[in-house]
């Protein structure tokens, strides 16, 4: 069979729907342009749209001064030069925009349930957008372990952790996907736990292997 393709073989990639989901959505309400056309354009709105709200954010936490460097080293930043290229279609620029909300929520989560709100419908998102989900709850958890009132707001905490997974596996199994966050967990566990056992580095390094049982 083919080592690339792995044909005739099935092998199902655990990989997050929402990007694809926004796009559609949002071409049907801009009906009247080609689709093909339109998702050509979406990472280079979207960090538009990053562009602005990224400023407005950081004005509003620390002055205008702060808020225009912001924007000048986001615009001119390698990524953002890369991902508004035309024809790059990847869920960095959406997973960017949702972290951007996210954050906006969390640094004041503790000031109204109406910002915790926002936090979870935006990581609920980016979960189901950019696998590297892991790495904004390893830096809530970091938060949380470091934060000097977090026996007050350990409620608060908790519901961070858990909800939005909670809403993306419902939202998964709603739209009928395969993709699983709860999958994502345990694969970087065991990146992390089996990263120095001999088949699990073959397993990854070669294409005809990578439907192995890693546990075995």
């Amino acid at each position: 069979y083919d080592s690339q393709s792995l044909y005739p073989l099935v092998y199902e990639d655990n990989y997050p729907p929402f990007l694809a989901l926004f796009s559609i959505f949002t071409h049907k309400i801009f009906w009247f342009i080609d689709f093909d056309l339109f998702i050509v354009y979406i990472p280079l709105i979207l960090f538009i749209l990053i562009f602005i709200f990224g400023f407005f954010f950081v004005k509003y936490l620390y002055g205008v001064n702060e808020g225009f460097l912001f924007s000048l080293l986001f615009s001119i930043s390698p990524a953002s030069i890369e991902f508004t290229k035309k024809g790059v279609y990847t869920e960095e620029a959406l997973g960017v925009f949702l972290i951007l909300f996210f954050l906006f929520g969390l640094v004041q989560f503790k000031k109204s349930n109406k910002y915790l709100l926002i936090s979870i419908v935006s990581l609920t998102f980016f979960i189901i957008t950019w696998q590297t989900f892991i790495i904004i709850y390893f830096g809530i958890f970091i938060l949380m372990v470091l934060d000097k009132d977090r026996k007050k707001y350990f409620g608060k905490y908790v519901i961070l952790l858990i909800t939005p997974l909670l809403l993306a596996n419902i939202i998964i199994f709603l739209v009928g996907n395969n993709y699983s966050p709860l999958g994502i967990i345990k694969e970087t566990y065991l990146s992390i736990k089996l990263k120095d056992d001999p088949q699990y580095r073959i397993s990854f390094d070669r294409w005809d292997l990578r439907s192995s049982n890693l546990t075995d």
